[in-house]
């Protein structure tokens, strides 16, 4: 993952990112079996307390879940069946939950109230889970267009919308963006959100509305359609459309390929999500970015090589392109 962050604390938290994917192993355990890799970005608000506990935290919960690791074992073995489709959907909403719950306890105890958005991955074999709450975002790279694994959660939505209404709560268009609004009576002001789902956000939480649940994909990689997957910040995506994102990664992978007969593809996702940021700072982007990109080598045979993604890299590094890193979401 490469990052540009808001400062010392912030970049604390991208890096616990980077070392949470790196955590999950690089190789299976065994002759025959194959890996799983996990990576994500928590992208905070507010405080980087809750994304670096996310960082800390949810490969740990998902591997403590003997359910989740049969699921994925039976995944690769034999494919999704719908009943397994919703029980691993089940399955992430549970570690979602158990992992906001820690979360949450401890803004209770310190006082805090930041929040953090959250899109994870697991690829078990030539299948990518997804799971994505709030506004950071995955996209697969399949034929040289962009699809999309996660779903932006932002108040606007309609059905993001409802629930919040239904809650008693209130949406607005705020500095620019569409906001979940939270009046302080003790202060007179108003707390406000660009993200209806997430992790943290304790005050948000207390009134129901903004939910930790998130929303789930399988998807199954085809063999050489599917080059990359992208995982970023709204720091990217509110200034490079997805398809621009996936042609960045695919001109740095061309212009490698003519530079070598042998491949570095951690070279490759490195200079790949250095490239992303620069261009979203270039688009004008103030925000915190992270991201991670994660490239796909194809054997001969249509299989991935070692059974799983070959190059996820884990490196926490400044953009050199200036700007100045600012939170989205503040009180007004």
């Amino acid at each position: 993952a490469a990052s540009k962050r808001a400062g010392p604390a912030a970049a604390a938290a991208a890096a616990a990112a980077a070392a949470a994917a790196s955590e999950s192993g690089d190789s299976g355990d065994g002759v025959g079996q194959p890996a799983l890799h996990f990576c994500a970005v928590f992208d905070g608000h507010g405080g980087s307390a809750t994304a670096s506990h996310a960082a800390e935290r949810l490969h740990h919960i998902l591997a403590s879940n003997e359910d989740f690791v049969d699921m994925l074992d039976m995944l690769q073995r034999s494919g999704v069946a719908a009943a397994d489709a919703a029980r691993l959907e089940s399955l992430w909403t549970s570690a979602f939950a158990a992992l906001d719950d820690e979360i949450l306890a401890a803004s209770a105890a310190s006082g805090r109230v930041d929040g953090s958005t959250a899109v994870a991955g697991v690829h078990a074999g030539a299948w990518l889970l997804s799971a994505g709450a709030g506004d950071s975002r995955a996209v697969l790279c399949r034929a040289g267009a962009p699809l999309r694994l996660t779903t932006d959660h932002t108040p606007n939505r309609e059905c993001e919308r409802n629930r919040i209404e239904a809650a008693g709560g209130t949406v607005l268009y705020v500095k620019g963006s569409w906001r979940v609004i939270l009046p302080d009576l003790e202060t007179q002001m108003m707390k406000v959100c660009a993200c209806s789902r997430g992790l943290g956000d304790a005050d948000f939480k207390a009134r129901h509305l903004i939910a930790s649940q998130p929303e789930v994909l399988s998807t199954l990689l085809l063999p050489r359609a599917d080059t990359c997957s992208i995982f970023a910040s709204d720091g990217v995506w509110n200034y490079v459309d997805d398809q621009t994102a996936v042609d960045v990664v695919a001109a740095t992978l061309a212009e490698f390929s003519e530079m070598s007969l042998k491949l570095d593809l951690h070279a490759v996702a490195a200079q790949s999500a250095k490239k992303l940021i620069n261009k979203a700072l270039d688009a004008g982007s103030v925000d915190d970015i992270s991201v991670v990109v994660n490239i796909y080598d194809w054997a001969p045979d249509a299989s991935l090589i070692d059974d799983t993604v070959t190059a996820t890299v884990t490196l926490s590094a400044t953009a050199t392109a200036t700007g100045t890193a600012a939170d989205s979401d503040a009180e007004v």
